[in-house]
């Protein structure tokens, strides 16, 4: 009697519209999504992609008004009556998919890379994070996908990915650079990002920090000395300025010469 009731049970769960969908349309749970993902909550992601990319991999039809209400309690369990599922482990071909990378623009990226941090900081266990680390989701200046794993200077363009400042403000460059770094602090370029940032707030000491700590870990690089020459203008050290821009000069890299350049011609006027 009591496998009777259960199959019955299993039976109308499976055939009655119940479930309510984001708009709280009530329906069927073979016309629902779960998304276990919390993507299809995100303005940078529109949900018809998400859509468009499970009805492709599944030859389903489902529509747009077909993911799961997030406030649903317990949706995960809804599998077991027929809804179909969007997890973690979905991610990976979603992103690398035609149909994300010809939806998903630069400009929105920073957003899903600012998700996938504080969902991150927010998992009691570690397992998030981890599969973050292998995720290629964060676009380089050619508009190639790139796990944070694998990101390396000068593969990303920060002109690009961050914009400037003037546009997005210190804070949010902030934000977006602290979240790069907790997902690969070898990715060194997010400390000059911070630097300026924190010079723009007006916090100079927080400002030399970074840099300093830039010119540490990537010597190698002629772009550190550049922006330590440029803090310490800032700061008006310009004697120290010069022998940041001269060394990055010798490096190669160009502004620097014309930094260097003009800081000896401003010496030598003060000198006669």
């Amino acid at each position: 009697m009591k496998r009777a009731f259960n199959h019955s049970l299993e039976k109308a769960a499976k055939e009655k519209a119940f479930i309510p969908s984001k708009s709280l349309k009530l329906k069927k749970p073979s016309e629902m999504i779960v998304d276990n993902t919390g993507l299809s909550d995100l303005t940078c992601i529109a949900p018809e992609i998400i859509v468009k990319f499970i009805n492709q991999k599944e030859s389903i039809n489902f529509e747009i008004d077909s993911f799961v209400n997030s406030k649903l309690q317990l949706a995960k369990n809804l599998s077991l009556f027929g809804a179909t599922s969007f997890n973690s482990e979905h991610l990976k071909s979603f992103f690398l998919s035609s149909i994300f990378k010809d939806n998903h623009q630069i400009s929105e990226n920073f957003s899903l890379i600012e998700y996938f941090y504080r969902k991150g900081t927010k998992e009691k266990s570690n397992e998030w994070n981890e599969k973050i680390k292998g995720l290629p989701f964060i676009y380089t200046k050619d508009k190639e996908l790139k796990s944070p794993q694998t990101l390396c200077f000068p593969t990303i363009a920060f002109e690009t990915v961050f914009a400037t400042i003037s546009q997005t403000g210190a804070d949010k460059v902030l934000d977006r650079a602290k979240a790069l770094y907790a997902m690969n602090p070898n990715f060194t370029p997010v400390l000059n990002m911070m630097g300026y940032a924190y010079s723009e707030k007006g916090d100079l000491d927080n400002a030399g920090k970074m840099l300093q700590e830039q010119v540490r870990r990537a010597s190698g690089s002629a772009n550190p000395y550049d922006s330590m020459g440029d803090y310490y203008l800032a700061i008006n050290d310009k004697t120290a300025a010069l022998k940041y821009f001269e060394q990055s000069a010798k490096m190669g890299l160009k502004a620097s010469v014309a930094k260097a350049d003009s800081l000896r011609s401003e010496f030598s006027k003060q000198d006669n």
